[in-house]
C-alpha cells in the first residue's frame, strides 16, 4: 500500500501516450457551448408577490440566470416565456433550478426542450448577438 501512495497519481501512462491530469481545469473558463444575451422573462414557479412577473436575467441554449430575491428550491421546475421571438410569437420553455447564487438570482437549465423550440431560441440568441446583447 506504501508503494501505491508513492506513485503519480496525476500522471497516467498509456503505453507511448501519456494523459496529465490538471487540477482545477474544469472550473478554468467558460463552460458553455452558446453564449449569454440579455434579456427579460416571464417565470412562472417563483413565489413572489405577484406570480408570473418579469425578471430579468441572461439566457443561453442550454439554460438561464434569473435575478431573484425569493429564489425557489433547487430541482423545481419552472415556466419561462420569452415573448414575442419572432413570427411564431412567444417561446415557452421548461427549467429545473440547479444553482442558488444568494441575494442574486438562480440557475436554470432548460428541460424537455424539443428541436423546434431549439431552434427558436437559437434564432432568437443570434438576432440579440447581432444587436450587441452579449452578457
Amino acid at each position: 500500500m506504501a508503494e501505491r501512495r508513492k506513485r503519480e497519481r496525476r500522471s497516467l501512462s498509456l503505453g507511448d501516450v501519456t494523459v496529465e491530469r490538471r487540477r482545477g481545469e474544469r472550473r478554468r473558463g467558460e463552460r458553455r457551448e452558446s453564449p449569454r444575451v440579455a434579456v427579460k422573462m416571464w417565470i412562472d414557479g417563483i413565489e413572489s408577490e405577484e406570480q408570473g412577473w418579469e425578471y430579468f436575467g441572461n439566457i443561453s441554449i442550454g439554460g438561464a440566470f434569473v435575478e431573484t430575491d425569493t429564489p425557489p428550491q433547487i430541482g423545481r421546475i419552472v415556466d419561462i416565456k420569452l415573448e414575442n421571438i419572432d413570427e411564431e410569437g412567444d417561446l415557452i420553455l421548461q427549467g429545473e433550478v440547479i444553482g442558488i447564487d444568494v441575494g442574486r438570482g438562480i440557475r436554470l437549465k432548460f428541460i424537455d426542450m424539443d428541436f423546434e423550440r431549439e431552434r427558436r431560441l437559437a434564432r432568437y440568441i443570434d438576432e440579440l448577438i447581432r444587436k450587441g446583447l452579449v452578457y
